[in-house]
């Protein structure tokens, strides 16, 4: 199993039931935006997805916090790297 530690800018860290620490770097939106990543582990290949908003802009974040519709487009994983085992 996946336990999501962290994410900043465009890379989520992972810690992986199988003992592997690791870093997940994604394609960001070029807007704000809601958008899937696939978090997989390198020695598993345990796979989690996540949801990540993405935005810049006040009016973004209250669309979120009204819980109003939002596109949500996929995002592509640009490399998957074992931080530590």
């Amino acid at each position: 199993m996946i336990n999501i530690i962290g994410n900043k800018d465009n890379t989520v860290l992972y810690n992986c039931s199988c003992g592997v620490k690791g870093r997940c770097i994604f394609k960001p939106l070029t807007d704000d935006g809601t958008f899937v990543v696939n978090v997989k582990c390198v020695m598993c290949d345990e796979t989690k997805r996540i949801f990540i908003n993405q935005y810049k802009s006040n009016e973004y974040f209250d669309k979120l916090a009204d819980g109003e519709d939002v596109q949500i487009s996929w995002s592509l994983v640009l490399d998957n790297k074992l931080i530590e085992e």
